[in-house]
């Protein structure tokens, strides 16, 4: 039996405070190659990404463009995945989201059992729950290891899984990497229990606010998806231009209090695994 190969698609802006971190972490859970697009970073996201080219790790995509138009730009990387990389599966993610196996090592052991009849699978995600005083000059994955139980969007509504498929050169990848196409046939999906992605959606109050100005701005500019898309983006633009944001990252930002009282309440789990793996693949990582 051949070795799968699996390659992830990133999508990317001014990350440079996770990118090492997130790109690291799944080229060791078994990620083979990158698919990298890089839309108008200024902090050295850029930097970063060329140096995992020049190892022959990724492929370094530069989009100018400023309207969001994610399933495009996504769609692109998936069909360059699988044509030039022959990709066997392809998973798509953000740089604050990492995959977590639950069940194995590396996350190619659980795709190479899924059935042959399947195309995708839909992967849940997980919020970790942001502390009053986080530091930006500390590793995020030491100081944010409290995780909710069910997750929920800036709407109130449940957290949408992300989509991981295999490779096909006739994929169409849709906004929010929720869900894809495929043009022969109607895609047989299922749910994945043994992968589970620990999202980070919010750390700092300066990063948030930089991340909605530039996503909703974004968002607005694009006069090709309808105005329901991006639902949780536009919501979030509208409070920074009514000056209303900031309130809304205080109420989701958790005290010491409230921690203590989500974990006794088993609405917040305490869950080391990422910050446990993580620093132990920094004191090994030569």
């Amino acid at each position: 039996m051949k070795n799968l190969k699996l390659c992830m698609t990133i999508l990317v802006r001014d990350e440079a405070a996770l990118i090492r971190e997130n790109l690291d972490y799944h080229l060791s859970r078994g990620v083979d190659f990158i698919i990298a697009t890089d839309n108008c970073s200024q902090d050295g996201t850029a930097t970063i990404l060329r140096e995992y080219e020049k190892k022959g790790l990724l492929h370094y995509i530069f989009e100018p463009a400023d309207d969001y138009s994610q399933d495009l730009w996504v769609t692109r990387m998936a069909r360059i995945a699988a044509e030039e990389y022959k990709a066997d599966w392809i998973m798509h993610t953000d740089a604050d989201e990492f995959w977590w196996p639950s069940n194995s090592e590396k996350i190619p052991d659980i795709l190479g059992s899924v059935a042959p009849n399947i195309d995708g699978l839909k992967v849940r995600r997980s919020n970790f729950a942001p502390t009053d005083g986080y530091d930006n000059e500390l590793p995020f994955y030491s100081q944010l290891t409290v995780r909710e139980k069910h997750s929920l969007n800036s709407l109130g509504r449940p957290l949408p899984p992300k989509i991981c498929h295999r490779g096909r050169p006739d994929v169409k990848i849709n906004q929010g990497n929720h869900s894809f196409e495929l043009h022969s046939q109607t895609p047989c999906v299922k749910q994945c229990n043994e992968i589970l992605i620990f999202h980070f959606p919010q750390r700092g109050f300066n990063e948030f606010q930089k991340r909605v100005r530039q996503g909703g701005a974004a968002y607005n500019r694009n006069n090709r998806l309808a105005k329901n898309v991006g639902n949780t983006w536009r919501k979030l633009y509208q409070l920074e231009q009514r000056g209303e944001l900031k309130n809304y990252f205080d109420g989701a930002t958790f005290s010491e209090e409230q921690i203590t009282q989500g974990i006794s309440e088993n609405t917040l789990i305490v869950d080391t695994r990422l910050s446990d793996y993580m620093q132990k693949m920094r004191q090994t990582k030569p």
